[in-house]
């Protein structure tokens, strides 16, 4: 523990904790009084040769007894306790700093303490240190021991200490010094309190002089107030103002512009450039204004009674044909009647015109649970019905009446056009085989799939053929046991008829869209607390890559300040990183450290000192190293973080704490294909 006192404080109190060596989670040591058995307290001073005991006295909180130890309150703030400092440990024989430690009761973890001692006015040499001989007045006395030479101290800064109560100080500055007879003037009485012969004298190396006038009795220097008019007056003169007469005549011979004529003025400036236009109640489209290429020519156009942008103009809009930035919500409403996943009807109004949202994306909110969104892309409209056709099942949620959808002015890709844009076609299946057994949201796949929980999960499984054929989902988990449960429900449940392929990466336009945007949507820079994926290298710049904060809490979600005798500033506290790839295959060990980050005790942050937490910088070459197998899109590593004390970090008898350790997964950066 570090605190920084005024050097020659008297009766200072200072507050510790003590830690309890026998538990494992950081807690302190109740129930320590000073004279608990064992219990000792030594500091020494810089530049000391030797150890000085303090002698340990009973106290009471919040007054100070030199040597006192008391505990605070062992209920609410176990393992604190309250010190007097004894007045010579800080004393003006005292430089620099003192260290002091208390240690030797019964599981009792030492208490290091280091105090920084502050002296007044240490920013400038101290010249002198003495006492008042004799004392003549508050601004005359001679000093015990100074300079002989006359006017060595003239203009410096002079501190008096009441010998009586140390804590009164008087500061003044020296106009006179006689060296002969150590005689002190002052240039003014320093008023705070009556000094006295044995009062401390301190003397700096600070220029204290500010030249004053006395406005009282000397103000020959001063510009009078008669002056100051006159010069006011000759300055307004020389300037040639007008007379108050003389503007008034002038603002009349301007006149006063009505506000009828005003508006009329307007009219005509707005109707010179033709932005009277865009003010008007109705727009003119009969007599368009200006040349065939003026502005609002182009982008507006009449048909009937309606008045409309131009075709060209919302083709060029942002999210448009031609344009760039935010889509261009065209229609929102939502399903009136489900006749499958992929053909429905809209909710009145919506378009009356055949094909008029062919081959626009959706976007589909579950209504039950808003979080859940689909995208999909429409192949086919009717007008008359208004029945949507959409090109494939996007197969995230199960759509249901009263669903949401958004029907954008942005021209979705086919399945196939997305796939070679992101470079994914030709990829083979993951596996195939015949399932032998099934249910209304599982199916149980061949022996000869891997035996290896979680092996296919967020991978995609298509029925080929048998029962339920067509069908496709997302598997949300995989057993052991081979059973592949689904996110939803089959249409047809399969059974030990049905043929399978298991897919990766998504080649499904709604789920790989989602993939897409869930890469994309990764935060780059910081995170508090490990974070449940990352990208690979390419995803960050060089210099950003990835922090990470990690705080250490005990089981009360307090963040640990200590492990067992160990402080995070410690000069041999280290911490090592480990990534392990889980298994391409199910007989393949996972415990292969794929790649390795290790710091010390820079890395961490104590700003705050009762929440310190690790900074674990992830930089690209290290990300890079993450790798990923060929065909898939994302990767299982698990992660573990070991804390150490000395320069090991290969002996296990050095941990500071258990490994902690957890999945993420790592993803492959989308790129389009070139």
């Amino acid at each position: 523990m570090k605190f920084t006192v005024i050097e020659d404080t008297t009766n200072k109190l200072l507050r510790i904790f003590v830690q309890d060596s026998s538990a494992t989670d950081g807690s302190g040591l109740t129930g320590l009084l000073y004279n608990s058995s064992g219990l000792t307290w030594y500091w020494i001073a810089e530049g000391d040769s030797s150890t000085t005991q303090a002698t340990l006295a009973t106290a009471t909180v919040g007054t100070y007894t030199s040597g006192g130890f008391i505990e605070v309150d062992a209920t609410n703030m176990p393992g604190v306790y309250e010190i007097g400092i004894p007045d010579a440990a800080i004393d003006a024989t005292s430089e620099g700093s003192v260290a002091m430690m208390l240690q030797g009761a019964t599981n009792m973890a030492p208490v290091t303490i280091e105090l920084q001692l502050d002296r007044l006015g240490q920013s400038a040499p101290l010249l002198v240190d003495t006492t008042i001989a004799t004392y003549t007045d508050a601004q005359n006395f001679t000093l015990t021991a100074s300079s002989a030479d006359n006017d060595a101290y003239n203009d410096l800064l002079l501190v008096i200490t009441d010998a009586t109560t140390a804590t009164q100080k008087a500061a003044g500055r020296v106009s006179d010094y006689v060296g002969s007879t150590k005689a002190v003037t002052l240039d003014a009485d320093p008023g705070i309190f009556t000094a006295q012969a044995g009062d401390r004298v301190q003397i700096f190396a600070v220029n204290n002089r500010v030249n004053l006038v006395d406005t009282t009795t000397n103000n020959t220097d001063m510009i009078s107030a008669a002056t100051v008019n006159a010069q006011c007056d000759t300055a307004i003169t020389d300037a040639a103002l007008p007379s108050l007469t003389e503007l008034q005549t002038e603002l009349a011979a301007l006149g006063v512009v009505g506000s009828s004529a005003m508006t009329t003025l307007v009219n005509a400036s707005l109707a010179a450039i033709y932005l009277d236009q865009l003010f008007a109640v109705v727009y003119d489209a009969g007599t368009k204004p200006g040349v065939e290429g003026a502005f609002l020519n182009k982008i507006i156009e009449q048909d009937g009674s309606a008045h409309r942008f131009t075709t060209n103009a919302l083709e060029q809009a942002p999210g448009g044909g031609g344009g760039s930035g935010d889509s261009i919500l065209l229609h929102s409403t939502t399903i009136a009647t489900l006749a499958s996943q992929t053909s429905f009807t809209l909710t009145t109004p919506a378009s009356a015109d055949d094909d008029a949202y062919n081959g626009r994306l959706v976007v589909i909110t579950d209504a039950t649970t808003a979080e859940q969104k689909c995208i999909g892309r429409i192949s086919d409209y009717v007008g008359s019905t208004k029945t949507v056709t959409l090109e494939a099942d996007p197969g995230i949620f199960t759509m249901a009446t009263s669903d949401t959808i958004e029907i954008l002015a942005l021209s979705g890709a086919t399945t196939s056009e997305i796939s070679t844009a992101v470079g994914l076609t030709g990829l083979s299946a993951l596996s195939s085989g015949t399932a032998t057994a099934g249910a209304s949201t599982t199916i149980t796949l061949a022996a000869s799939e891997p035996a290896t929980a979680n092996w296919y999960n967020k991978k995609r499984i298509v029925l080929t053929g048998g029962t339920g054929s067509g069908q496709s989902a997302l598997i949300s988990s995989y057993s052991a046991a081979r059973v592949a449960t689904i996110e939803g429900t089959w249409a047809t449940t399969p059974d030990a008829t049905t043929t399978y392929e298991i897919q990766a990466p998504e080649t499904n336009i709604a789920s790989l869209l989602g993939s897409v945007l869930t890469v994309s949507n990764v935060p780059v820079g910081e995170a508090t607390g490990f974070p449940a994926r990352i990208v690979q290298g390419d995803a960050y710049t060089a210099a950003n890559g990835r922090e990470v904060k990690m705080y250490f809490k005990d089981a009360n979600d307090v963040t640990l300040t200590q492990f067992g005798s160990k402080i995070p500033s410690d000069s041999d506290f280290i911490w090592l990183l480990r990534f392990f790839k889980l298994p391409a295959s199910a007989t393949e060990s996972a415990w292969a450290a794929t790649m390795e980050i290790q710091g010390d005790e820079n890395d961490w942050d104590v700003t705050d000192p009762a929440e310190p937490f690790l900074e674990i910088d992830m930089p690209t070459d290290k990300l890079d190293l993450l790798t990923i197998d060929d065909g898939k899109f994302e990767q299982k590593y698990n992660w573990q973080l070991i804390l150490f004390w000395g320069t090991d970090v290969t002996d296990d008898d050095h941990e500071l704490t258990a490994s902690i350790e957890n999945e993420v997964t790592v993803y492959r950066k989308i790129k389009a294909a070139t």
